[in-house]
């Protein structure tokens, strides 16, 4: 069985995320890219349910979390939207 850390994890769903974002923006018929790039949601989400259960302090937590959502956000509607 292999190993990957939760480090391995994030570089793979990151990965796998530009995937996605390559195929979406610049090769919108090569489905094969926009698949593999929705398996990067479920492993940022494992990895979000692991920190939270390994944390000393739930609130401190979710307001990091919080904050990076507020400031990421903008940053991604604007981008997102090819319009």
């Amino acid at each position: 069985m292999i190993k990957i850390s939760a480090f391995g994890i994030k570089i793979l769903a990151a990965v796998f995320m530009v995937m996605d974002r390559v195929c979406y923006l610049l090769m919108p018929e090569l489905r094969i890219l926009h698949f593999i790039g929705r398996l990067s949601f479920p492993l940022f989400a494992w990895l979000l349910a692991k920190g939270e259960k390994h944390t000393q302090n739930v609130y401190r937590y979710s307001s990091r979390l919080l904050i990076a959502a507020i400031i990421s956000q903008p940053i991604y509607s604007r981008y997102s939207n090819p319009f």
